[in-house]
C-alpha cells in the first residue's frame, strides 16, 4: 500500500514538472516561442518575434540620399566661408618718378569678406617714409590703389592679392613691402588727341586692316583714312593665309611707317618728351608661331616725327586674326614742341 502511494506521488511530481516546462514564459533563452503557425510565413514571424525578444537590433532605416547631399552642401558652404575668414595684413610703399618715398599719398584698400555687402573698403595715407599698412582684418582677396593730386598713377603695379583659394597665396612681409609708383605731372600743352572716344582715356580708335599687306594710310590730325600718299602713318599687316582653326598659332607681322619722317619705340610708361634723334623710317612688330610667348595681339608705344616737323606720341594695339584690326590713341603737338603731355581742358579732338 505504501509502495503504491509513493509511486503516485512521484508520478504527480513528474506531471507537474512537465506542465511547468511547457509554459511560453519559461521558454529557454535563444529558443523560438511555440506557435500554431505551420506555414513558412508563420515560421518567419515567429523567428522575428524571437529575435526581438532576445534583444536583437532593429532593422536600419533606408538611406536618405537627398538629406545626405544637403548636409554635404552645407559643409561645403562652410568650408568656402572659411576662406573669407582668412586673416589679412599688407605692407606697401609709394615712391615718385625718382624712386624717392612719397608721403601723403592716398591709399584705398578693398577686401572681399563676410560683411553684409560682401566687400569692405579701407582708406589710409602714406607716412613720412612713403609707407602704409593694414592689419587685423579678414577676407579672401585684397585690392590696393594709390593716388595723389598732381601725380599720374602707374598701371604697371600690382593691385590684386589672393590670401586664400589659390595654390600659392600672397604672403605679406613688413621687410619687403609692395612698391607703388606715382609720376609727378609736368607742364602741359594743348594737343590734338586721337581716340575712339575723345573723353575716354585708353580707348583707341579702331581701323580694319587687310591681311595681305595692302597699306592703310591714316592722317593722325584728323583720324581719317586717306588716299595713298596722303597719310602721315602707313600700316601694313601680314597674316599667314594657312590659318584655318581658331586658337591655332600662326605667323603674322605689322610694319608701321612714317613717310618723310620717323618712328621711335618708347619704353617708359610716362614718356612725354619726344627725343630729338634716333628715329627710323619704319618699325616692325612680328610674331612667329614657333615663339614660346606667342600672342595674336600686342601693344606698343612710339614717338613719331611727322613729315611736317611736328612731334607725336602713339599707343598702337593690333589684333591679328582672320579680320585684323588696330587701335590707335595718339597725341600730336601742333606747336612743334617736343612736349607731349596734354592739357585735357585745352586739347582738341582729331577732326
Amino acid at each position: 500500500m505504501k509502495t503504491k502511494l509513493l509511486l503516485g506521488v512521484v508520478l504527480l511530481a513528474i506531471l507537474v514538472g512537465i506542465a511547468i516546462w511547457r509554459r511560453p514564459d519559461n521558454t529557454p533563452p535563444g529558443a523560438l516561442p511555440r506557435t500554431n503557425a505551420t506555414s513558412d510565413e508563420g515560421i518567419r514571424k515567429a523567428a522575428g518575434k524571437g529575435n526581438r525578444e532576445v534583444g536583437m537590433p532593429p532593422q536600419r532605416e533606408p538611406i536618405n540620399i537627398p538629406k545626405m547631399l544637403q548636409i554635404e552642401r552645407e559643409r561645403e558652404i562652410e568650408r568656402g566661408k572659411d576662406q573669407w575668414r582668412t586673416p589679412i595684413e599688407f605692407y606697401g610703399k609709394v615712391v615718385d618718378e625718382l624712386n624717392q618715398p612719397l608721403p601723403g599719398a592716398e591709399v584705398t584698400l578693398g577686401c572681399n569678406d563676410l560683411s553684409i555687402s560682401g566687400h569692405s573698403t579701407y582708406k589710409t595715407n602714406t607716412d613720412g617714409t612713403g609707407s602704409f599698412s593694414i592689419r587685423d582684418i579678414s577676407g579672401k582677396t585684397l585690392t590696393v590703389s594709390v593716388a595723389k593730386p598732381g601725380y599720374y598713377t602707374s598701371k604697371l603695379d600690382r593691385t590684386g592679392f589672393f590670401y586664400a583659394g589659390k595654390n600659392e597665396n600672397f604672403v605679406p612681409s613688413p621687410n619687403n613691402p609692395v612698391i607703388y609708383h606715382l609720376w609727378k605731372k609736368g607742364a602741359t600743352e594743348p594737343l590734338i588727341v586721337l581716340r575712339g572716344g575723345y573723353n575716354v582715356p585708353g580707348e583707341g580708335k579702331q581701323y580694319s586692316l587687310p591681311r595681305d599687306g595692302t597699306p592703310t594710310e591714316i592722317d593722325l590730325a584728323s583720324g581719317r583714312k586717306t588716299a595713298p600718299g596722303q597719310g602721315n602713318l602707313v600700316i601694313e599687316c601680314f597674316v599667314d593665309d594657312a590659318v584655318t582653326q581658331r586658337g591655332a598659332k600662326f605667323d603674322w607681322s605689322c610694319r608701321l611707317t612714317v613717310p618723310k619722317g620717323g618712328i621711335l619705340l618708347s619704353t617708359n610708361e610716362f614718356d612725354f618728351i619726344a627725343l630729338e634723334s634716333g628715329y627710323t623710317p619704319s618699325a616692325e612688330i612680328e610674331a612667329r608661331a614657333s615663339d614660346e610667348n606667342w600672342q595674336r595681339s600686342l601693344t606698343r608705344k612710339y614717338f613719331l616725327h611727322l613729315p611736317d616737323g611736328h612731334y607725336a606720341r602713339m599707343i598702337f594695339s593690333i589684333n591679328a586674326w582672320e579680320n585684323p584690326f588696330c587701335e590707335i590713341e595718339a597725341f600730336v603737338n601742333p606747336s612743334g614742341s617736343r612736349n607731349l603731355e596734354y592739357d585735357p581742358n585745352k586739347s582738341t579732338p582729331a577732326h
